[in-house]
């Protein structure tokens, strides 16, 4: 039966000059790197450039508030703290919406686009 090992090499480097008794070790190893079990999904972010219009604003702000009106008076912003995050998350999935992730080289063909057309 094999015994596996992340180390690969050592060598004792006598030349070094430590001031000391003892002698320099150089070790190669072996790392293996693996996910995370357990890792959270990747966020997915709403595109906040369009509040910058005063009309999604308006829309985004009306709809903030008509959810926050059904939820009635928090007593507990603590113990509400889901409810709230989800009342945010609702109102900018309906009016805002989900920010469009692109390539750098997709970037990269958008920008060429635009100088042609100037």
């Amino acid at each position: 039966m094999g015994v596996s090992t992340s180390i690969l090499d050592t060598r004792v480097m006598r030349e070094a000059d430590v001031c000391s008794d003892h002698y320099l070790l150089r070790t190669r190893i072996r790392l293996k790197l693996a996910r995370a079990e357990g890792m959270k999904e990747a966020r997915v972010g709403f595109d906040v450039r369009k509040l910058q219009s005063e009309e999604i604003r308006r829309k985004y702000n009306t709809e903030v508030k008509n959810r926050f009106e059904v939820l009635g008076d928090i007593e507990d912003p603590e113990g509400e703290h889901d409810k709230i995050l989800e009342t945010y998350r609702d109102a900018s999935k309906k009016v805002i919406e989900w920010s469009q992730k692109q390539s750098k080289a997709e970037q990269a063909m958008h920008r060429r686009q635009k100088m042609e057309k100037k």
